[in-house]
């Protein structure tokens, strides 16, 4: 990561560019929402790779409250948020309240 900080101003700029455009084309990030993007990629790795959890596959792009589904069809919602932020669960949880079709509740 030493490379990095010894990059100018205007060549950090133009490689964050690239490194988005590599995201999408990885398909790590799929939609403008790069954090939640980020989040949902990490949080269904994690559980493709971890014995016992179960197989999760990326909700289709604009499926409503749900981010990840598995293949017993189980419906996940995955939610991202960056230092103590914790507004951002309020509107969360009272939707999860309301409507109990949510099993599992991840929070990165």
């Amino acid at each position: 990561m030493d490379l990095i900080s010894k990059l100018s101003d205007d060549d950090l700029i133009k490689a964050y560019g690239e490194v988005i455009k590599e995201f999408k084309k990885r398909g790590i990030i799929r939609s403008k929402n790069l954090l939640g993007d980020l989040g949902e990629y990490l949080a269904i790795n994690q559980y493709c790779s971890t014995i016992g959890l179960p197989n999760l596959q990326p909700a289709p792009i604009g499926t409503k409250n749900i981010d990840a589904i598995s293949v017993k069809g189980e419906r996940y919602s995955i939610k991202s948020t960056t230092g103590k932020v914790t507004g951002v669960f309020t509107d969360l949880m009272s939707r999860i309240l309301k409507n109990r079709n949510y099993k599992n509740l991840n929070i990165l």
